[in-house]
């Protein structure tokens, strides 16, 4: 999660990813703190708890009405994957085709409506959360192909670990865990883009100087 946080805007291609586990294995405790990290001042991931076919580029002339051009250089964060999942084919279809433009750096929509089609230069990540039943859907990795990197937490090891987040922090609610991790999250992001500078040596100096 941290490399692909570290990968928004970065000139190699994003990484998108999708954290795959039953339902309590810990998916959103790992996840959600991104929604207080912060990356130049603004919001480090844009949450989008579900779409429609209208979400990515919208048919309206309000540029507002789209959610593509909020989404430059930030994560896209779907903590329900589910529900694109479940999502009727003709749906699906739609929405991936939008995500395969995404994934190439733009979006947009042939209106039908004015005399030039919608379109925006975005850079973008993507990371959600689904169960498993996204193995089953043959549409999804027709449409996606390898885009999607899935990181599987479905042995339920790693729920030990989130649970003794919660026992080391009693009496206090999710969100102040989440804020919590986000900020040991948000100082390791900011000591890693923080390019240090190198020191020169003495006798580099005189060098330079005389």
């Amino acid at each position: 999660m941290l490399s692909t946080a570290l990968s928004v805007g970065e000139p190699d291609k994003n990484i998108w990813i999708l954290f795959v586990g039953a339902s309590g294995v810990g998916k959103s405790l790992l996840t959600d703190p991104l929604r207080y990290v912060s990356r130049e001042d603004m919001e480090l991931a844009h949450m989008v708890s579900d779409m429609t076919t209208n979400t990515i580029v919208s048919g309206m002339a309000s540029e507002g009405s789209s959610l593509a051009p909020k989404l430059d250089e930030k994560i896209l964060y779907i903590p329900d994957f589910s529900t694109i999942v479940e999502k009727r084919s003709e749906d699906q279809r739609e929405i991936f085709a939008q995500f395969r433009n995404l994934y190439d750096g733009f979006a947009k929509k042939n209106t039908g409506s004015y005399a030039e089609d919608k379109k925006f230069d975005v850079d973008v990540t993507l990371i959600g959360n689904v169960t498993p039943a996204i193995h089953t859907k043959n549409l999804i990795h027709q449409s996606m192909g390898t885009r999607f990197l899935y990181y599987e937490i479905n042995d339920f090891a790693k729920k030990d670990v989130f649970e003794s987040i919660w026992s080391d922090n009693e009496g206090m609610s999710g969100e102040e865990i989440s804020k919590e991790i986000a900020e040991r999250i948000q100082e390791f992001l900011d000591h890693r883009r923080t390019p240090k500078t190198p020191e020169v040596p003495k006798e580099v100096k005189e060098e330079i100087e005389y």
